[in-house]
């Protein structure tokens, strides 16, 4: 049963978290163009896409991890990109991309790790939530 406790808990938590996900999330976007900026704009690039899903969510945006490839469609190349999990295994090493491999395996890297930081204060600060909620509710009835 939530508690006043969680109440306590949440109110010195939450900004300081909040302040942290706003601090990795300007950081995730950085690092997005910069992965973007250090590739040439050929098939097999990775990139770091943050999209809003337009919802006031605390998880807002949402990262994916696309790869591209080129589709004939006529007779112009069309640039596809396809969802991957874990983008270091497909970090392209040879040709164009030989020069600046180590910095993007190092920034796909960081970005992981601030991604699950991401995820654990996302996922600490909406179970608090969830319980105020039910307590509030409790309480009200």
């Amino acid at each position: 049963m939530p508690s006043n406790e969680h109440q306590i808990i949440y109110e010195k938590i939450g900004p300081v978290s909040l302040d942290r996900i706003t601090e990795i999330n300007f950081r995730l976007d950085l690092i997005s163009e910069l992965i973007k900026l250090n590739q040439p704009r050929k098939p097999g690039a990775i990139t770091l896409h943050l999209y809003g899903c337009g919802k006031d969510c605390l998880g807002c945006p949402h990262p994916k991890w696309l790869v591209w490839h080129s589709v004939e469609k006529g007779e112009e190349p069309v640039f596809l990109g396809y969802t991957i999990k874990n983008p270091s295994r497909h970090v392209k090493r040879s040709g164009p991309f030989k020069e600046n491999a180590h910095k993007i395996k190092a920034l796909i890297e960081e970005a992981s790790k601030l991604l699950s930081e991401r995820s654990a204060i996302i996922k600490l600060v909406s179970n608090l939530n969830r319980k105020l909620l039910r307590c509030r509710s409790f309480y009200e009835t």
